[in-house]
């Protein structure tokens, strides 16, 4: 996983790179070369009974691109929920209070050539505040 760090306004983001199906491999450069990509970034850490922001960038060609975001919670722990952004870049999550783990935000963007990658994904450690 490549971690890199990201400074907007107070945001500190972990960025991660492409991950989806795997069509665009090396064995077809013309479809690889031609496939957008897509990478999400949220904080390492944040703290129970907060919020959890997430943020797609997609690079490449793609005017009327789908955001469809899940979020994976740790087994036993009670599920926040999403809170806006669903079908957008950016994404808000509620972390609800005694939660603990790390909690993984996946998008899956839809809008481009269906042999290309299309899925990108951050984790993040909830703590106690």
């Amino acid at each position: 996983m490549l971690k890199a760090t990201l400074s907007i306004g107070i945001l500190f983001a972990v960025s991660v790179t492409v991950g989806g199906r795997g069509a665009c491999r090396q064995e077809n450069p013309e479809i690889a070369d031609s496939c957008p990509t897509v990478a999400v970034s949220c904080l390492d850490n944040v703290d129970e009974n907060s919020e959890l922001r997430a943020y797609a960038s997609v690079g490449g060609p793609g005017d009327k691109l789908k955001f469809h975001w899940t979020v994976t919670w740790p087994r036993g722990v009670r599920k926040g929920r999403i809170k806006s952004g669903q079908h957008t870049p950016s994404l808000v999550v509620s972390v609800p209070r005694h939660a603990r783990g790390s909690v993984t935000v996946t998008v899956r963007v839809s809008g481009w050539d269906p042999a290309c990658p299309n899925k990108s994904s951050c984790s993040t450690m909830i703590g106690r505040n």
